[in-house]
């Protein structure tokens, strides 16, 4: 995602500064703001889920979100598949493998990230 960000202003930026020396110094100073912003929103963000709210209804509903939407994509996803068209591919193995992957990984890392913080 950087990379599509930088090449883009690095785009524009080859308009304005002729000197292929301060092109570069351009470049490592927009490429440091990028990485140390993402990297404070990374952790806002995750304090902010890992925090309590003080209600119970809301923390209970903060963790069910990522399962719910995973159980009802799969359970979707099944129901046409062998209702609609009766034909499991390749590449129905390799989404069910995706959105669960999507479910068990990004659990696994926000639990990660939660006990370094």
């Amino acid at each position: 995602m950087f990379k599509a960000i930088i090449d883009t202003v690095m785009g524009i930026v080859d308009k304005f500064i002729p000197d292929p020396d301060k092109k570069l110094e351009f470049k490592k100073t927009v490429s440091t703001a990028l990485i140390d912003n993402e990297s404070e929103w990374r952790k806002d963000s995750v304090t902010l889920q890992t925090s309590d709210s003080g209600n119970r209804f809301v923390n209970g509903m903060k963790h069910i979100v990522r399962p719910l939407i995973s159980f009802a994509v799969v359970i979707q996803w099944y129901l046409y598949k062998f209702d609609v068209i009766d034909v499991w591919t390749k590449e129905d193995s390799i989404v069910l493998g995706a959105v669960i992957g999507f479910y068990f990984i990004s659990r696994g890392i926000e639990k990660g990230i939660a006990k370094v913080l």
